[in-house]
């Protein structure tokens, strides 16, 4: 079994130590009151619901999206839905833990290390696939380089070459991210005998340089820049900086190109070319809900209304890929594409993946 990496788990886990504080002191203070208890057999109402949202997917191009998803919540609720956006995912965890936030995007990977540490915190629903089914791989995490260089990381066969990773320069999104991350640095141990997935986080160690760019597009401008040789992103944040050139997004010999128009560091490289030279498959990313935090009542209605009809022909979360005027990481392709109903077992795949189960 492969071991995890120490340096994310000590920090959910610090995360969660820091939530049970405050848990204990608010259980002290109620109990000194005689206010109302927050168990979740009795929880009130909440005058706000508060969705958080991951650092990938917090920037201002998402923003009508994030808007949409949260006027949907008070539809569903009938109770003030406000938006918060994150710039680390460990503040994300944080906000759903404490009952700060009460529903969250998250990553598979988040959502394992959460709910096994904290039970009440559940998946409620899931992005579909194409036919509007619950689909065991829902995006893909893939290895980028820039284009032209790929063939120096592939054996004369076409197929990726593990070997030719050692003493590169690799981009990360952050340890926390499940396709940034989590997924490529475990399929790299076993391909590569090693038994700890450490050892691709440090500059130094496997790597000559390890950057962790915090968001999926970032790492897509590690390589555009050539600061690193490699990245591991994602086919659906990622490509919120770039277009596809030729191939199918998120596959393997995929061509890319930088955006033109983009704000921050990709603004000034548009027009880079981009391909996919590896790539794996991922579950869909859950959104969350703390069950502690809100009336059962409250999480029916919200798991009812994200799943029906009503918001699946919702043009501003369900947008048309050829309309670039609404950017949403939700693109209507079929006319079948829906948020579907998914439970904590949807997620044990990958927890064999990742040795958790």
């Amino acid at each position: 079994m492969l071991k995890r990496v120490r340096k994310n788990a000590s920090r959910i886990a610090a995360v969660f130590s820091a939530v049970a504080l405050v848990a204990a002191l608010t259980m002290g203070l109620v109990g000194c009151g005689g206010g109302q208890s927050t168990s979740s057999g009795n929880v009130a109402k909440p005058e706000k619901i508060v969705f958080a949202w991951e650092p990938s997917n917090s920037g201002s191009d998402y923003e009508g999206m994030r808007d949409s998803m949260a006027k949907a919540i008070t539809e569903a609720t009938g109770i003030p839905c406000e938006v918060m956006t994150t710039t680390d995912y460990n503040m994300t965890i944080e906000a759903l833990s404490s009952g700060q936030a009460q529903i969250a995007s998250l990553g598979a990977d988040e959502y394992v290390e959460i709910h096994d540490r904290n039970p009440d915190i559940n998946v409620a629903f899931v992005l579909s696939d194409k036919e509007g089914k619950l689909n065991p791989v829902s995006y893909y995490s893939q290895i980028i380089c820039r284009d032209g260089e790929q063939s120096k990381y592939l054996k004369a066969d076409g197929s990726f070459d593990y070997d030719k990773l050692k003493g590169e320069d690799y981009s990360f999104v952050s340890l926390s991210s499940t396709s940034g991350y989590v997924i490529p640095a475990t399929i790299f141990a076993q391909k590569l005998n090693y038994d700890n997935i450490d050892v691709f986080a440090e500059s130094g160690e496997f790597f000559n340089k390890v950057v962790m760019a915090s968001s999926q597009p970032l790492s897509v401008y590690q390589v555009a820049s050539s600061n690193v040789n490699l990245a591991s992103c994602d086919n659906t944040s990622a490509s919120a900086a770039y277009n596809v050139v030729s191939g199918t997004n998120g596959e393997v010999g995929c061509v890319y190109e930088v955006q033109s128009g983009l704000e921050g560091e990709l603004a000034d490289w548009a027009g880079a070319r981009l391909t996919c030279i590896e790539s794996y498959p991922v579950p869909a990313v859950p959104f969350c809900i703390n069950t502690s935090a809100l009336p059962k009542e409250v999480v029916d209605q919200i798991i009812d209304y994200m799943t029906s009809d009503a918001v699946a022909s919702n043009t501003d979360i369900f947008v048309d890929p050829d309309n670039p005027a609404h950017k949403s990481k939700y693109k209507q392709s079929t006319g079948k594409v829906r948020f579907v109903v998914a439970d904590d077992s949807y997620y044990d795949d990958y927890r064999n993946l990742i040795g958790k189960k």
